[in-house]
C-alpha cells in the first residue's frame, strides 16, 4: 500500500461545518472516531458487549459499551488518543509518525481530532452516526 497524505489540512476546521459545531465536545468526537476505526469496538479492541451487558436491559447497546470503554480510557489517559490517531493512519496508508501525531496533538488537539473525523468522513465510514457495520442488530 503507497503512503497517502491527509484528504484535508489540520488546519482546515471550517471544511465541514458539523464537525466544527460537534469539536466544542473534542473528547467525545475523540471517543466516536476510535469506536469508528474499530468498527464498532472500544479503545484497544475491548468488546463493548461484555462492557454494556449488565445495561442491556435499561436500552444499551455493543456500541454504547465501546463509546463508554473508550471514553473512560480516554479520561484516565488522555495521552493515549496519538495510539488512535496512528492507527487510522495505518488503515488508510496516510503517512506520518507516532511523533508527528503527538506534535499535531500537542498543537491543536481539536484541530487533530476534526482532521481524524474528516479523514474518516472522506473514507466513507459516515459521522455522527454509526454505519451499518458498527450498529448493533435490533
Amino acid at each position: 500500500m503507497s503512503a497517502n497524505n491527509w484528504s484535508t489540512g489540520l488546519f482546515s476546521i471550517f471544511d465541514d461545518l458539523a464537525i466544527f459545531i460537534y469539536a466544542a465536545a473534542a473528547q467525545c468526537l475523540a471517543v466516536n472516531n476510535i469506536v469508528m476505526i474499530k468498527e464498532g469496538k472500544g479503545a484497544f479492541n475491548i468488546d463493548g458487549a461484555k462492557i454494556a451487558g449488565p445495561c442491556k436491559g435499561m436500552g444499551c447497546t455493543t456500541t454504547d459499551g465501546a463509546m463508554c470503554i473508550s471514553g473512560c480510557i480516554c479520561q484516565i489517559l488522555p495521552c493515549v488518543y496519538p495510539l488512535w490517531r496512528g492507527d487510522l493512519r495505518q488503515k488508510y496508508g496516510i503517512k506520518g509518525s507516532l511523533v508527528g501525531d503527538f506534535l499535531a496533538l500537542c498543537y491543536c488537539c481539536t484541530c487533530a481530532i476534526m482532521q481524524d473525523s474528516r479523514e474518516i468522513k472522506v473514507q466513507g465510514l459516515g459521522y455522527g452516526n454509526l454505519t451499518s457495520k458498527t450498529m448493533d442488530k435490533a
